[in-house]
């Protein structure tokens, strides 16, 4: 993996950067260095093809909104998400 130094260095790099070089195409052979040659799509990590799902304890945010600061600042961006939109796009 890459010093985590090189992720501020260079915006914009694709995750993970292995051996220098950004992984193109995640969870796709020949693009991601994880995945084995052969397997194509990897993207289900147990081998009947079940999804590794994690749960982990919530953490509030780091500052909500207060007397002095009653809003929340939303940039508008979407970490993650799975489907086109169409369920949740429009909802406030």
């Amino acid at each position: 993996m890459a010093p985590f130094e090189m992720y501020h260095k260079a915006r914009g790099l694709r995750w993970p950067v292995v051996e220098g070089k950004e992984t193109l195409w995640r969870y796709r052979e020949g693009y991601d260095p994880y995945v084995k040659e052969g397997e194509g799509v990897a993207f289900y990590g147990y081998p009947d093809k079940k999804a590794i799902i994690l749960a982990v304890p919530y953490e509030p945010p780091a500052e909500s909104p207060d007397k002095e600061y009653d809003l929340w600042l939303s940039t508008g961006r979407v970490l993650e998400h799975w489907h086109t939109g169409t369920m949740t796009r429009r909802v406030p």
